[in-house]
C-alpha cells in the first residue's frame, strides 16, 4: 500500500512541475493582425523631425518586440522588425545574426531583402569585404537601373541625329537630349554618394533613416540641372498657325484625356483607401523636415523645371525641327517623338501592364502638359499639369507614409 502511495505522489509531483514550467501564454505561428498593424505604425513613426533615429523610442519598440516574440517566436515579420531595430540602434552583431537566419529561409518573402540588409549591416559594422560579397550583385543591378535612362537617352540622341541626317541636323535639340542624359547620370552618381555619406550604406534606402535627405538633395540636383539646360538651350517658342488635324494629333489628344482620367482616378483611389481624419492628424504631427522641404521645392522649383524643360524647351525645339521637315504632319511627329523620349527616360521600355502603369504615373503628366500647351499655347497651361501631379503626389505620400517617405 505504501508503495502505491509513493508512486502516486511521485507522478503528482512530476505533473505539477511540468505544469509550472509551461509558459503562461500560448505559442502561435503568427501574431494577430492588430499587433502587426500596431508595430507597422510605430515603425513608420520611429523618425525624429530631422529623420534621424529616435533611440529612446526605438529601444521601447525593441523591448516590446522581444516580449511579443515570446508569444509568437515564429512570426517572421516580428523577427524582421527586431533585426531592423537592432541595426538602427547600432547593435550590429545581433542584427547580423537575425538577418542571416532570415536570409537562410527561402520560403519567406523577405529572404532576399534579409540578405541585402545583412550586407548593409556588415558594411555599417566595418566588415566591408564580407558586405561587398553579399551586395555586389545588388549594387551593380541598382547602378544599372539608375543609369539606364542616361544610356537610353544617348541612343535616342544618336537615332534622332540619323533621322535628320539628310534634312539638317537640329544641333540645339540634340544638345538638349545629350544634356538630359547627362542630368540623369549626374543624379545617379549624386544619389549613390549621398547614400554612402548620409546613410552609411552603399545602396540607397529611401524608406529608412535619413533616406529623405538623399531623395531631397537628389531631386534638387535634377531640377536645377533641367532648369539650367532650359535656360541655356531653350528659346522663346515660335508659335505658328500650323495646327495639324492629322490622325496622329487626334490620337495623342485622346491619349492625354485618358492619361488625365487614369492618373486622377488612381490617386483618388489611393487617397480614399488611406485617408482618415485620425491618420491625417498623425501625418501632420509626424511629418519630417526633409518631407516638408521636398514638398515646397517640388511645388516651386520642380514644377518650374519640368514645365520649362519638357514643354518649353524639349517639345518646342522638336516641334520646330519636325515642322521644318513636314509642315502638315510635323506636330504629330513631334508629339510621337517626345512621347518616345519621355518613356525612355523611365530607364526601360515598359514590358508589362504594371510597367506601363508606372510609366504613365511617372511621366504621363509631361505628355498631358505638352498636349495642353499645344491646344492653348500659354505658359500657364504648361505648368498646370505638373502642379496638379505634384500636389497629388505630396498629398498621397503624406497620408500613406505619414509624412516620412518622399515619393
Amino acid at each position: 500500500m505504501l508503495r502505491w502511495f509513493l508512486c502516486f505522489a511521485l507522478v503528482w509531483r512530476l505533473c505539477a512541475a511540468s505544469s509550472a514550467q509551461e509558459p503562461p501564454f500560448r505559442v502561435s505561428e503568427e501574431a494577430p493582425a492588430g499587433i502587426i498593424s500596431d508595430f507597422q505604425a510605430r515603425f513608420q513613426g520611429r523618425f525624429d523631425r530631422w529623420e534621424g533615429v529616435d533611440h529612446k523610442g526605438m529601444q521601447v519598440i525593441l523591448d516590446n518586440l522581444e516580449v511579443t516574440l515570446q508569444h509568437y517566436p515564429n512570426d517572421w515579420r516580428l523577427q524582421w522588425w527586431k533585426a531592423e531595430a537592432l541595426r538602427e540602434l547600432g547593435r550590429f552583431s545581433e542584427a547580423e545574426e537575425m538577418f542571416r537566419n532570415l536570409s537562410k529561409r527561402p520560403d519567406l518573402p523577405i529572404s532576399e531583402a534579409a540578405s541585402t540588409f545583412l550586407g548593409v549591416t556588415l558594411w555599417q559594422d566595418g566588415n566591408y569585404l564580407q558586405a561587398w560579397r553579399l551586395l555586389k550583385e545588388k549594387w551593380f543591378s541598382t547602378v544599372s537601373m539608375m543609369t539606364a535612362p542616361a544610356w537610353l537617352l544617348t541612343i535616342y540622341a544618336i537615332l534622332t541625329t540619323i533621322l535628320f541626317l539628310r534634312r539638317g541636323i537640329p544641333r540645339r535639340l540634340i544638345a538638349v537630349i545629350l544634356l538630359w542624359a547627362l542630368a540623369y547620370l549626374l543624379v545617379a552618381v549624386v544619389k549613390m554618394l549621398l547614400s554612402l555619406t548620409i546613410q552609411g550604406s552603399p545602396l540607397p534606402l529611401p524608406d529608412y533613416p535619413r533616406g529623405g535627405w538623399v531623395t531631397l538633395l537628389s531631386n534638387i540636383v535634377l531640377w536645377l540641372t533641367l532648369t539650367i539646360i532650359a535656360h541655356i538651350l531653350g528659346r522663346e517658342p515660335l508659335l505658328t498657325k500650323t495646327h495639324t488635324r492629322s490622325i496622329a494629333s487626334f490620337y495623342y489628344f485622346l491619349l492625354s484625356v485618358v492619361l488625365l482620367v487614369a492618373l486622377t482616378w488612381d490617386s483618388s483611389v489611393r487617397l480614399q483607401t488611406s485617408l482618415s481624419m485620425e491618420r491625417l492628424s498623425v501625418a501632420c504631427e509626424q511629418f519630417t523636415y526633409p518631407f516638408l522641404i521636398n514638398a515646397l521645392f517640388a511645388l516651386t522649383l520642380g514644377v518650374y523645371a519640368q514645365a520649362r524643360f519638357y514643354v518649353l524647351t524639349l517639345y518646342t525645339l522638336a516641334r520646330q525641327a519636325f515642322l521644318n521637315v513636314s509642315e502638315r504632319e510635323g506636330i504629330g511627329f513631334a508629339l510621337l517623338w517626345c512621347t518616345a523620349g519621355i518613356l525612355l527616360s523611365q530607364g526601360l521600355l515598359p514590358m508589362s501592364l504594371t510597367a506601363w502603369k508606372m510609366a504613365v504615373l511617372g511621366h504621363g503628366w509631361a505628355i498631358a502638359a505638352i498636349l495642353m500647351w499645344e491646344a492653348v499655347p500659354r505658359r500657364f497651361f504648361a505648368y498646370l499639369p505638373f502642379a496638379i501631379a505634384t500636389l497629388m503626389t505630396v498629398a498621397s505620400s503624406l497620408v500613406v507614409s505619414l509624412g516620412h517617405v518622399i515619393r
